[in-house]
């Protein structure tokens, strides 16, 4: 039997895994560089995720929201974030942590696995929590270190399966003592996607002016090219993150030489 813990064994680092993509330590160019070769790799899978959802509620806006006013909005953007963006968030993370470990999946079973009431949990209280720690200045850094410190609930749901509650903590605990990493590599995922977001946007915009419906059918196709980045390179900054402080890459060497372990 391999012992995870023999560092004389042959780190699985130093082997591709199934996926093509070796299971090792990153640097923040290295997750960069995975990120957008899975991305192009499950284009179909990742843009087929996103689209199950947001085509048919872009549709129903589309058609509708021009002669709704702000109630209509309102209605609209609660349904995104208490609906769509929790299942989305999920069948994103299941697939990339699926096609990244060699594991392949359809978009169907991406979306059939979400662990929808957990997601949504641990999205509140994390959405409270921040917000109410940054109403005031001096509670500002600490909201901003407890974000981060959490950010990572989602993988902890949908790759270990905690509650809503523990992911939280199993992020913070993974985050721990590597906290200014994962800081700076979110905020650099961050400006990636708002740049992607906001060029074309801008570009069209200038375009098509005020025309509500096909403003909102530009919106739409950039949200569902742009939505798989971040969560793809989130997770793979999660199993970086299990690698140096686990031997995650050794764990799952060892379940592929014997599977019974």
């Amino acid at each position: 039997m391999v012992n995870p813990n023999d560092n004389s064994q042959i780190r699985l680092s130093e082997q591709p895994s199934p996926s093509g993509h070796p299971l090792r330590e990153m640097q923040f160019s290295d997750i960069l560089d995975t990120t957008f070769s899975l991305y192009r790799s499950h284009f179909r899978l990742f843009i087929g995720i996103t689209a199950a959802l947001h085509i048919p509620i872009g549709i129903l806006k589309t058609l509708f929201l021009s002669n709704a006013g702000i109630s209509g909005e309102m209605f609209f953007q609660i349904a995104h974030t208490l609906v769509i963006d929790p299942i989305v968030m999920g069948a994103l993370v299941f697939a990339v942590s699926q096609e990244y470990l060699g594991r392949q999946t359809t978009v169907g079973e991406a979306l059939s696995r979400v662990k929808f009431l957990s997601i949504l949990g641990a999205s509140l209280v994390w959405v409270i929590l921040v917000i109410a720690m940054g109403i005031t200045i001096v509670g500002i850094p600490f909201s901003i270190y407890f974000s981060v410190g959490w950010s990572l609930y989602c993988q902890a749901i949908m790759v270990e399966g905690h509650t809503a509650i523990a992911s939280l903590r199993r992020s913070r605990e993974l985050v721990k003592r590597m906290w200014w990493r994962v800081f700076g590599i979110q905020i650099v995922l961050l400006v990636l996607t708002a740049a992607a977001m906001f060029i074309p946007l801008f570009t069209f915009g200038m375009f098509i002016g005020v025309d509500l419906p096909l403003r909102y059918v530009v919106e739409l196709i950039v949200y569902i090219i742009v939505t798989p980045i971040p969560l793809i390179g989130a997770t793979l900054l999660y199993f970086d993150l299990r690698i140096r402080k686990e031997a995650f890459d050794i764990e799952m060497m060892a379940r592929n030489i014997h599977p019974e372990i």
